[in-house]
């Protein structure tokens, strides 16, 4: 299961028992984020977190194109 919080940080002190999974992409550029978010993504689903979190990207440019990829990406994980 994979959902999309407000604040990383507050859903995993909420959540303390469950197993989180963070998708998160810190200083690295759009472009490389683009090719690398589904392969991450895999990755992950195959650790057997409990839920995989992530935020929203900023929701232009190619932020726009990102967070359509995650509520793709969302709909198959549900």
């Amino acid at each position: 299961k994979m959902i999309i919080v407000d604040c990383i940080d507050s859903f995993i002190k909420e959540n303390t028992k469950l197993k989180v999974g963070v998708l998160k992409f810190d200083n690295q550029l759009p472009e490389e984020i683009a090719r690398e978010y589904y392969s991450k993504l895999y990755e992950m689903d195959k650790l057997d977190f409990d839920i995989i979190i992530t935020q929203k990207f900023e929701d232009k440019g190619l932020g726009r194109v990102l967070n359509s990829k995650l509520e793709r990406a969302l709909s198959k994980f549900k």
